[in-house]
């Protein structure tokens, strides 16, 4: 039997598939849950595991890692103190929602994807917003390094009265 090239797609929330018309592949289906999920679907010569973790985080407002770092007159650097109790309440939430992670092996490889509903209009730093997330991600310990991450995708959703954000955190196949 030939090896199926084709790569495993998510076709619903914690539905997956090998290609467009898997015949022979079963599809392993879960309910959505909070923390790290795995999803397994077998072909006929090795199984694949799927980890994903989501984490959702409500806070009052969102800050960028690259613009809230400060120098001193002898150049030592230093987190503003906005970013050090935003980055504080991140981390707890973290921790909380994600006690232990399955991602902490600096050598998975993952994809991020950031859904961002804002308070306000005003233009934000995407990459400075990723970077401080990815920050808070390696400080909580469920990833062991943010250079694990080489796929992401940022979405910014209606406004809302409170800032939320849903990362999805997947091993990549």
């Amino acid at each position: 039997m030939k090896r199926s090239c084709l790569p495993l797609v998510e076709v619903s929330p914690g539905q997956v598939q090998r290609g467009y018309a898997a015949s022979n592949v079963r599809v392993g289906t879960q309910a959505p849950m909070p923390r790290s999920v795995t999803t397994i679907a077998s072909t006929s010569h090795r199984p694949i595991h799927l980890t994903i973790t989501e984490l959702e985080l409500t806070l009052p407002y969102m800050v960028s890692g690259k613009n809230s770092v400060k120098t001193t007159r002898t150049g030592q650097r230093y987190p503003t103190k906005r970013f050090d109790i935003w980055r504080g309440e991140v981390i707890t939430q973290m921790e909380n929602q994600c006690p232990v992670s399955s991602l902490a092996n600096r050598f998975l490889t993952l994809r991020c994807e950031i859904r961002y509903w804002p308070n306000d209009k005003r233009t934000r730093d995407v990459p400075g917003m990723e970077d401080a997330l990815y920050h808070c991600l390696e400080r909580a310990g469920i990833i062991a390094n943010d250079g694990q991450i080489k796929h992401t995708s940022f979405t910014t959703e209606a406004l809302q009265d409170d800032v939320k954000i849903i990362i999805s955190l997947r091993v990549c196949p």
